[in-house]
C-alpha cells in the first residue's frame, strides 16, 4: 500500500512533478457532473451557480472543466464527458464550445447517482476515469495530477482528503464501470466506496482546501483562491506501511 502526500507550497516539500512516461499507460478520461439545480445558490440570491463569474473572466463550470482537461493532457488522456440536466441547452452549448463531450441526463432529478450512471454509460470501456464536480473550480492541479498518477500506478479507487475530510476528484479504474453504471438516487458513488474500503487509496491533500470547496452560495465565490487560476499545491509519492483508511461517513 502507499500514500501520496500533497502539501502546500509553503511547507517546504517537493514542488511540482515531472511529466510521466506515457508509454503503456492506462487510458484515462474525465467525467464532469454539472446536472444539479443549484437551488441553494438561487435561494441565497444568486442566479445560476455553474455560470457564475470568477476573477479573471471565466465562470465556475468552465474553470472546473479546464482544470480537468489540463490534467488529462498529462497522460495524453481521453475526453471530458460533461453531464447536464434536460433543459440546459445553454450550458450544454457552453461546455461543447470548450471541448467537452456532453451527455444530457434524463434522470438528473433523481440525484447525483443517476447523473453519474448516465455519464458512465458514455465512458470508454477500457479507460480509467477522474470524476469531478462542475461546481468545484478550485481543485489544485497537483491534486488532479496525483489522483491520475495513482490510477496509473495500479490503484483501483483514488480519493483525496483534506485533514481527514473526503474530497474530489475521485478516480476509478475501468473495472468499476458496471458498479458505477448501476448507481441511482442522490448518493453518488458514496455507497460503492463504503462497500469497498480496502480498494480505496487516500491522498493526503492537506495543502489543497480546493478539493473540498464547492460553490453552494454566492458567498462561497469569495472563498476561492485569488486568482482561481494560480497553480497551488505540490505532490510527492512515497512508500508507506500505514493502512489505507476506510471511507469516512
Amino acid at each position: 500500500m502507499w500514500r501520496i502526500c500533497i502539501r502546500g507550497m509553503s511547507s517546504g516539500c517537493w514542488v511540482g512533478a515531472d511529466s510521466p512516461d506515457t508509454g503503456g499507460m492506462t487510458p484515462l478520461s474525465g467525467l464532469l457532473l454539472a446536472a444539479g439545480r443549484g437551488e441553494r445558490f438561487r435561494a441565497a440570491g444568486g442566479d445560476d451557480k455553474l455560470t457564475a463569474p470568477l476573477p479573471g473572466g471565466s465562470v465556475v463550470v468552465l474553470a472546473a472543466l479546464q482544470r480537468l482537461q489540463a490534467a488529462l493532457q498529462r497522460w495524453n488522456g481521453g475526453p471530458v464527458i460533461a453531464v447536464v440536466r434536460e433543459g440546459r441547452d445553454d450550458l450544454a452549448a457552453l461546455l461543447r464550445s470548450h471541448g467537452a463531450e456532453v451527455v444530457v441526463s434524463a434522470r438528473a432529478a433523481r440525484g447525483m447517482g443517476a447523473s453519474l450512471a448516465d455519464g458512465v454509460a458514455h465512458w470508454p470501456a477500457d479507460h480509467a476515469v477522474l470524476v469531478a464536480l462542475g461546481d468545484m473550480p478550485d481543485i489544485a492541479p497537483a491534486t488532479l495530477a496525483a489522483v491520475g498518477d495513482a490510477l496509473q500506478t495500479g490503484a483501483s479507487i483514488v480519493r483525496p482528503r483534506h485533514f481527514g475530510q473526503a474530497g474530489h476528484p475521485v478516480g476509478f479504474a475501468a473495472r468499476w464501470r458496471p458498479g458505477l453504471q448501476a448507481l441511482d438516487g442522490d448518493h453518488g458513488a458514496r455507497d460503492l466506496l463504503r462497500q469497498h474500503p480496502d480498494q480505496v487509496v487516500w491522498l493526503d491533500a492537506d495543502g489543497d482546501p480546493g478539493c473540498l470547496r464547492d460553490i453552494d452560495t454566492p458567498a462561497d465565490l469569495g472563498a476561492l483562491a485569488a486568482p482561481w487560476s494560480v497553480h497551488h499545491g505540490s505532490a510527492r509519492v512515497s512508500d508507506s506501511t500505514s493502512p489505507i483508511a476506510s471511507a469516512p461517513s
